[in-house]
């Protein structure tokens, strides 16, 4: 049997240190004045076992369970408290001897539970704890109050603790785990359905396709077949025609050799006059060439000139703007001093401020101090007066005792006189009393059976409203399965993105080799979609402004990566990189053009999109992409893009990356806008459309729209989104449910409602039956009025004779007690007076304290203002010398500005003496050219004379070359032709041309035979025929034959499953089934059990009595209500509403001692139970409790004597210091005459 060991607390209510209470067998009662801490030790078993409620712990939210501190002490940040549990009979699902159980809270709200120091769920717990009797809400702790709630309890509340002692409650919350499993099952079941139905759908449109396209297939192949005949017909024609074009080739090439004789000649004498006109060619060439120096270098001074011209008006601009760069900085300059002086002011002003409320609170506290002694002279002189006021209260007492005895003796004399007149009088008007008795209780019944019809009425109304609070139910239901689903739609969404962006689709194999070893390899950044951050508006827009670019790897450095190149030959990337095949590309962003100084302002332009796509970033507040860039996350690569990261989070290398490529594309609202922008436009600039469309001033121009953004980086922005839209259903599923459980809830209050009224009508008809009675009962006593008459006659003389004695008895009893109350007013009017001098100076101390609070908090406030003064001091500090440097380094640059214009001026006057040189130079080569060109003139003349013997002899050549060459175009027609038969075979078929034609095919894909027509004429046209049935067909999908295929596969597994989990749902249906069975059996023999038990227990509490437990015939066991009905000795069967609070006391703890005795529990705790019993009750109660030592161990927190006297240990617990609870411990020996005791 597993047992209690101990309990230890820490940091939890009243208990700041770290207190622990052993239990060992028997009864261990904890004791202590009000308010020491008792009741938070109960509260700290209650907590460690899963105690969800805070109202039950007396406390407003859940971290009021920590120590919130004294006026010694400081509040803590946590609390714990552990139970330890003996488990060597193995009882618990535990593999330890000792299990402990821990609870911990902190001041954050945060909470966790652990299960021998391991981390653990609630769930866990109460599945440990489950069936023992020591779980939440169980029979094991009854406290103070909870005695009359589980009397008053409802039936179902009642029920819930026989099903713990009956060990149930881990199958209810089994079942409860099946009927989830089940919904689940069945939704899962529905899907499936779905699916099937869907692709059974699709099957159906795939099989139309299919069958097109093998009708497409068969006609294909019989075009194949008639094409290669046709080709090979063809082929032979062309063959028979080239061998006669090659005869007429040989006999053209015979006539051109005598005409080349003659050509010889006339070229012999052609060459001699040619080496004559090459002697004058050097020097020709000579002055030509000094000539063109002359000429370019004057032009290239003259270009100088402009060149420098245009530098000085350049470096004029810059000087200016750098003049005005000065100028701003040094008012920044100015402005950083003015705000660095307005901070040491405020500071100065917080120190001075802090001085004078610590002078403050010092006065306060010296007067806190004074007014506690006043108040310890105060309470001595008080409690002087009070034992004066005790003894005369008691002198007191005995004189009104004696005068209320002699008054009350007078007073029933009186009485007995006037009631022998009353009864006399009521003897006459007795007939007329019950009469209007009678007539009153005929108004009472009849108003009754309207109050009946009320509730009729109201009972029909609230049919109507739990029929309607039943549709909402099924509504709410309904709502919930549509977010589910929407939620299981955009985790699908989700997944399929994250698996595309892991396996980084749409790259080359090659690129995805080099990213998954970009670890090893120096440099790789990652891509250009891990290095940009988009929103889904303009994701598209950049994956079109980036283009092929988006999938090359980019890098920081061009200089690294080719001396990593250099040597890449030998590594293990370079092996799987030309395993893998493909190519890859890189990026350096090194390497990278800055975009062109250009700002476009006109009508319909809405910004370049590096900015745009910066601002429109949700953590983003500025305009600029330098601001806005995010670091990279590229997969194996990304870490070097964070090295540089600054101080704000974001990557340089990224800012200049997203820069450089998206800087030269603008977004417009229109191509026409893009038309009249792109004149005059730089080279390399893109202007966009929202749509898609783009036009470039390199001529570039592309219309449509994006096609729903398949980019990298449009892929990586639906993923975000896609994120973002998964919270917000979690949270509409979260909603959901909580307005499931609402509906519920009202649905069930309206059920409790309805079973109220029906409890109301039927106390309405035992009223009315009660009415009824009472009507019978009033002609009784009318017959029996008339006999009174006669002995009342004769009691009345007999009852004046003993009042007048008596009344002498009064006066003297009265005139003692006069006396003795006169003295009792002096001094309590002393000890009010006291009293009032005492709560005057205790509210002067609060106001006080209240004073020193404030100031200790106004003091902590301005020393926490004055410590950000003198951080924001620092920062105005550092801030001021940042600008004093941008200064500095200003005025350097225009200094520098200036020494280049010098500079530039220094050229200008070199580039003018260059220019004259070099005119002169040109001058002196033309008149050398002129004397040399007349020489060769003459030459000339001579040679025209050899050119026209020469050029006879070449039209006789030229005729022979014509028919040769009319022979060779015939020739290369047929070759050709023969060419193009062989290429469209080729481009149609994969025909090599190189190698032999194959034979035409003599059946199709289907085995089906393909005649050939004979004749050329019908081979043609049978081909046009087929062309045009195939151009008719439309187009058609190849794949939708193993498309049909895998659809039938798919459906046929769908089908497989569908029935495995619709088995799987009547699998759990029978398995809840099982459950019930089981649970009903056990309930019932432990109800029964317990019936009997807590039979024999009210009788031996009470000495007597009956007592049963009740359950609804009409309902089933599991949902049945639990009643019990108490009849104590001597009386009638009652409600147990209507017992007073010692016979409910004993009727609870016999209830629950009966459960103990048919489950025990390992411990029961009770707080302050008996304060209802008197001392008879108490010793039947601790008399019971001993029987169950064996079974059992007893925690009791008590106030009674008795109770005491049983315990085995006795636990005090004290407040020797303000505000925290301490433990002393007494442990009694055997035989009762020593005792041990220890302060905690």
């Amino acid at each position: 049997m597993i047992t209690l060991k101990a309990l230890e607390l820490f940091g939890f209510k009243s208990f700041a240190d770290r207190t622990r209470f052993e239990f060992p067998a028997g009864i261990t009662v904890v004791v202590g004045p009000n308010g020491s801490g008792k009741s938070n030790v109960v509260d700290a078993i209650k907590w460690v076992l899963g105690e969800q409620s805070v109202r039950s712990l007396r406390a407003k939210e859940s971290t009021d369970v920590i120590f919130a501190g004294s006026t010694a002490r400081k509040s803590l940040n946590a609390a714990e408290v552990s139970l330890v549990f003996d488990n060597s009979s193995r009882e618990l699902p535990v593999e330890a001897d000792e299990v402990r159980i821990m609870r911990r809270v902190y001041r954050s709200g945060e909470s966790e539970y652990l299960i021998n120091d391991g981390i653990s769920r609630l769930r866990d717990i109460r599945e440990v704890l489950s069936g023992t009797g020591a779980a939440t809400d169980s029979y094991s702790v009854i406290e103070q109050g909870r005695v009359d709630a589980l009397l008053v309890a409802s039936g179902k509340e009642r029920r819930a603790v026989f099903e713990e002692a009956a060990g149930i409650t881990k199958f209810r919350s089994r079942r409860v785990e099946a009927l989830r499993r089940l919904d689940r099952t069945e939704q899962n079941r529905q899907r499936l359905a779905d699916i099937a139905g869907e692709v059974a759908s699709r099957l159906e449109t795939v099989k139309a396709q299919a069958s097109r396209a093998r009708r497409w297939r068969r006609m294909t192949d019989r075009l194949q077949a008639f094409r290669f005949a046709a080709a090979a017909t063809d082929l032979v024609e062309v063959n028979a025609t080239l061998e006669q074009l090659a005869v007429t080739e040989a006999l053209a090439a015979e006539q051109t050799g005598a005409a080349e004789a003659e050509q010889a000649a006339a070229t012999s004498r052609l060459e001699s006059l040619q080496q004559d006109e090459q002697q004058l060619e050097p020097g020709l060439a000579a002055a030509r060439q000094q000539l063109t120096l002359a000429r370019e270098r004057a032009a290239a001074a003259e270009a100088r000139c402009d060149s420098l011209r245009s530098r000085r008006a350049d470096i004029e601009a810059e000087a200016a703007a750098a003049a005005a760069g000065i100028a701003s900085t040094r008012r920044q300059v100015q402005a950083a001093a003015a705000a660095l002086a307005a901070t040491r002011q405020e500071q100065a002003a917080a120190v001075s401020e802090a001085e004078q409320l610590t002078a403050e609170l010092s006065r306060h506290e010296q007067a806190a101090a004074g007014s506690r002694q006043d108040i310890a002279a105060a309470e001595r002189e008080l409690a002087d007066l009070r034992r004066q006021l005790d003894r005369e209260m008691f002198d007191h007492q005995q004189a009104e005792s004696a005068a209320k005895q002699r008054q009350a003796e007078a007073e029933a004399a009186l009485e007995e006189v006037e009631s022998c007149r009353d009864e006399l009088e009521a003897a006459w008007a007795l007939v007329r009393q019950t009469e209007e008795r009678m007539a009153s209780a005929e108004g009472t019944i009849a108003a009754l059976q309207r109050r009946g019809e009320d509730l009729a009425g109201r009972q029909h109304r609230l049919d109507i409203t739990q029929r309607q609070r039943a549709t909402e139910v099924d509504q709410a239901w309904q709502d919930l399965a549509e977010r589910k689903a929407r939620l299981e739609a955009s985790r699908d969404r989700q997944a399929l993105l994250q698996d595309l962006i892991a396996r980084h689709e749409g790259l080359s194999e090659a690129t995805r080799v080099l990213l998954e070893q970009a670890t090893e390899i120096p440099g790789i950044l990652g891509l250009p979609a891990d290095l940009i951050v988009a929103d889904g508006e303009w994701a598209e827009l950049v994956d079109i402004a980036i283009g092929i670019l988006g999938g090359r790897l980019v890098v920081d450095r061009l200089a690294g990566m080719l001396e990593w190149h250099a040597g890449w030959s030998a590594s293990e990337a370079a092996a799987a990189v030309q395993a893998a095949g493909g190519r890859v590309g890189f990026l350096a962003v090194d390497g990278l053009d800055e975009p062109p100084a250009l700002e476009l302002n006109a009508a319909g332009v809405i910004g370049r999109l590096d900015r745009l796509v910066a601002a429109a970033l949700p953590d983003s507040g500025v305009t600029d992409v330098s601001a806005a860039a995010e670091p990279a996350a590229a997969s194996g690569g990304a870490e070097a893009a964070t090295d540089d990261v600054g101080a704000s989070g974001r990557s340089p290398l990224a800012t200049r990356l997203q820069r450089c490529l998206l800087g030269r594309a603008w977004v417009v609202d229109s191509l026409q806008t893009a038309r009249r922008l792109l004149p005059g436009l730089p080279a390399g600039l893109m202007l966009l459309t929202q749509s898609g469309s783009w036009l470039s001033s390199d001529g570039g121009f592309e219309i449509g729209s994006t096609g729903g953004g398949t980019g990298l980086v449009s892929r990586h922005s639906e993923l975000r989104a896609v994120e973002t839209q998964h919270q917000a259903l979690e949270a509409a599923v979260a909603e959901a449910t909580r307005q499931v459980q609402s509906r519920q809830r009202q649905l069930e209050e309206c059920r409790d409602e309805q079973k109220r009224l029906v409890a109301r009508q039927q106390e309405l008809a035992e009223t009315i039956a009660t009415s009824r009675s009472e009507r019978d009962r009033f002609e009784r006593e009318l017959r029996g009025g008339k006999t009174q008459v006669e002995a009342g006659q004769k009691r009345l003389h007999d009852a004046e004779a003993a009042a007048v004695a008596a009344a002498d008895a009064v006066r003297c009893a009265t005139a003692t007690r006069t006396e003795r109350q006169a003295t009792l007013a002096t001094t309590t009017q002393r000890i009010d007076e006291r009293e009032s001098s005492l709560a005057a100076i205790d509210r002067s101390r609060e106001q006080v304290l209240e004073d020193v609070e404030r100031l200790r908090r106004q003091h902590a406030a301005c020393r926490e203002r004055a410590a950000a003064l003198e951080a924001t001091l620092t920062a105005r500090q550092n801030e001021e010398r940042g600008r004093q440097e941008e200064l500095a380094a200003a005025i350097d640059r225009g200094t520098a500005i200036t020494h280049r214009l010098a500079t530039v001026d220094l050229d200008r006057l070199a580039a003018g003496d260059q220019f004259a040189e070099s005119a002169l130079a040109a001058e002196h080569a033309s008149n050398e050219l002129a004397e040399l060109s007349s020489r060769q003139a003459a030459i000339s003349t001579a040679r025209q004379e050899a050119a026209t013997r020469l050029e006879s002899a070449r039209q006789t050549m030229s005729r022979c070359a014509q028919t040769s060459h009319a022979a060779a175009l015939q020739r290369e027609a047929a070759q050709h032709q023969r060419t193009r038969v062989l290429e469209r075979l080729q481009d149609d078929y994969g025909i090599d041309p190189t190698a032999a034609l194959p034979a035409p095919a003599t059946t199709d894909f289907e085995g089906e035979p393909i005649d050939l027509p004979a004749e050329r004429e019908q081979l043609d046209a049978a081909i046009e025929e087929l062309r045009r049935k195939l151009s008719s067909i439309g187009s058609v999908n190849l794949e939708a034959l193993a498309e049909a295929e895998a659809l039938a596969s798919r459906l046929a597994e769908l089908e497989g499953q569908l029935a495995d989990v619709t088995a799987a749902k009547q699998s759990v249906e029978q398995l809840i089934g099982r459950i019930d069975e089981q649970s009903r059996t056990l309930l019932g023999e432990t109800i029964e059990k317990v019936r009997v038990e807590f039979r024999e227990l009210f009788e031996r509490l009470f000495g007597g009595g009956q007592a049963d437990i009740v359950l609804d015939p009409e309902m089933d066991l599991l949902e049945t209500t639990v009643e019990i009905v108490a009849r104590p000795p001597g009386k009638e069967p009652r409600n147990i509403t209507l017992l007073s609070g010692g016979e409910k006391t004993m009727t609870c703890v016999a209830l629950l001692l009966a459960i103990f005795r048919s489950r025990p529990s390992p411990f029961c705790v009770l707080d302050e139970v008996d304060a209802a019993l008197d001392e008879a009750n108490v010793d039947r109660f601790v008399g019971v409790l001993r029987d169950f030592l064996s079974s059992t161990q007893f925690i009791v927190v008590t106030h009674s004597k008795k109770t005491m006297a049983t315990a085995t240990t006795l636990y005090g617990v004290t407040m020797e210091e303000s505000g925290v609870s301490k433990r002393v411990a007494v442990k009694f020996e055997a035989t009762g005459s020593s005792a041990q005791s220890k302060a905690a």
